[in-house]
């Protein structure tokens, strides 16, 4: 008796272990329905998931099949998900299972209602956890929605590059699952993306183009309307009289956008020299105090509106007033830029201690199931060693993923650092010009040495900021711009203004500029002395002598 105890007892252990191998998908027929409508009718959908009373009181995998299309519906009609306890439940129940393609739908939503709640990193996160389980997935719609929610977040940080690559990649899986609305969204997104990177008015209007004609063959006419307002927007100082065209389209239609539309035709209006028209729909156009850059672009309206009246008093106050706004403007943007970098999407210690506690975590445990389960039968030890080496192989390939990420981040870095160097010389530059022009052309007499002054402070960068751009050069080129100095003592602080500005690739006429001289002998000059610094003779390249040194090796 006591042999046939212990051989039930020894069954039934089989069994649960067995059953604890692998999750089952819902058969209930409410929610299975639910499923077929969330693309088609999501309203049907969320209907009948809201038809079952105490969804709760479900068995385990009903239950979480119902808070997987639940929060999917919530999501697909804008209703305000406040808390993501739900569709956490639907992502514990599928990382337990092999259903990997509702696993990563499962984060693919986490991922989202994170990235509504603003957690960017565990949004992103999510996401790559789902493109992971989705890798071997026919749903091309699903994997076409995860790779362009990557690319959007993506964009909205500047990562533009990657995130073209991961646009592209919608667009593609898009096009294989014939979806032409989600294809005319992200035709509308690279239009963006493309814009923001200021490549050419032409190719940017070929993406939206395509756009434009998707929506219209599905009779989109409200997302039509939206595309001719960005085509109005960017055809703005190229070509205003078409840009006006586009404008008026949306006018009347879209009495939403009307006061965001106005204020773009008032400044089509004021670039066509006809100040009455700009007049009427700048009336529409109610400014926030704290936009702005609807302020700036009124100031901006205004001043065209004064010259076209031959105000030219006016119009100078409005085009001063509108240059001292974009300077701040400019000033701060560069300091948000600066802050987004330092909080870009690479894990943080405490993170990467948490993944691996829970990875280990998680050995332990399957280390005691294989320790319980030799005990009982060679066959599940052949099971727990199948299903360890699953894991580890994903474990392997999400680790290689991170630090693929983290390597990319960091270049992405750089890059951006590189970049917001560059524009901040070339707006210097920009200052230098215009305060030189606004001296010989347009200043009073008895304003002029004021305001030369004020501009003076602006435009010429002083010893603290020389510093400053030597050593975020210095920083990208890991220090070899001041082991030059190391090495050649005899620099001078105005011998190494100059190698920084050959380093990041600006030119003599631009170097000229930023450095104030009065012309191009005094740069011929300090060249000259740099060579003798550094014990060259006056037929060696410096320019290329320097690149060898510091920017070839990075």
């Amino acid at each position: 008796m006591a042999l046939k105890a212990e051989k039930i007892l020894f069954l039934l252990v089989l069994i649960l272990l067995l059953a604890g191998c692998k999750h089952n998908y819902t058969q209930n027929k409410t929610i299975l329905k639910a499923e077929q409508l969330l693309f088609t009718n999501p309203d049907s959908a969320y209907q009948l998931l809201n038809s079952i009373k105490n969804p709760e009181e479900l068995s385990e995998t009903d239950y979480a099949a119902w808070c997987l299309h639940y929060t999917h519906a919530q999501y697909k009609l804008y209703i305000d998900i406040k808390s993501d306890s739900i569709i956490q439940i639907a992502v514990n129940y599928y990382n337990n299972s092999n259903l990997n393609e509702y696993n990563g739908i499962a984060e693919y939503l986490f991922g989202c209602i994170s990235e509504l709640h603003n957690d960017t990193k565990k949004a992103m996160s999510a996401y790559k956890k789902a493109e992971y389980n989705l890798r071997e997935s026919n749903n091309d719609s699903m994997k076409g929605l995860l790779n362009y929610q990557i690319g959007y977040l993506l964009l909205r940080d500047e990562y533009f590059s990657e995130s073209e690559r991961y646009i592209d990649k919608s667009i593609e899986l898009f096009k294989k699952s014939n979806n032409k609305r989600y294809q005319y969204y992200c035709y509308r997104t690279k239009a963006e993306l493309i814009y923001l990177q200021g490549k050419s008015t032409n190719e940017i209007l070929a993406i939206a183009n395509i756009g434009e004609s998707l929506s219209l063959q599905e009779g989109d006419s409200a997302f039509y309307l939206n595309i001719l307002i960005f085509k109005g927007k960017i055809l703005l100082e190229s070509n205003p009289n078409l840009s006006k065209e586009y404008l008026l389209k949306s006018f009347e239609s879209l009495p939403e956008e009307r006061e965001y539309i106005s204020a773009l035709l008032s400044y089509a209006y004021s670039k066509t020299n006809m100040p009455d028209s700009a007049r009427y729909y700048n009336r529409f156009f109610s400014v926030n105090n704290h936009d702005r850059k609807s302020l700036l672009l009124k100031k901006i309206t205004d001043a065209y509106v004064a010259i076209g009246e031959r105000n030219k008093d006016s119009a100078f106050i409005l085009l001063e007033n509108a240059y001292n706004l974009r300077e701040k403007i400019y000033k701060d943007n560069i300091k948000e830029q600066l802050v987004r970098i330092d909080k870009q999407y690479d894990l943080s210690k405490k993170e990467a201690e948490k993944a691996k506690l829970e990875i280990q975590n998680q050995k332990n445990i399957l280390l005691i199931a294989f320790l319980s389960i030799v005990v009982l039968a060679v066959l599940l030890i052949l099971l727990i060693i199948i299903n360890l080496n699953k894991k580890r192989q994903a474990a392997l390939v999400i680790e290689k993923q991170q630090l693929e990420f983290e390597v990319k981040t960091k270049q992405v870095e750089n890059d951006k650092k590189l970049k917001i160097l560059h524009t901040n010389l070339q707006n210097k530059i920009d200052n230098t010009l215009q305060f030189k022009k606004l001296q010989t052309n347009l200043l009073k007499t008895e304003k002029k040495e004021e305001f030369i002054a004020d501009i003076t402070r602006q435009s010429v960068l002083t010893d603290v900021e020389w510093q400053f751009y030597i050593y975020e050069a210095n920083e990208l080129f890991e220090g070899k711009i001041l082991k030059l100095r190391e090495q050649y003592p005899q620099l001078t602080d105005a011998d190494m203004n100059v190698i920084a500005l050959i380093c990041l690739g600006i030119d003599i006429g631009n170097s000229i500029i930023l450095l104030d001289y009065s012309n191009s002998n005094t740069m011929y000059m300090r060249r000259m002395r740099i060579k003798n610094h550094l014990g060259l003779d006056k037929s060696t390249d410096l320019e290329q002598w320097i690149k060898d040194r510091v920017v070839v090796e990075k």
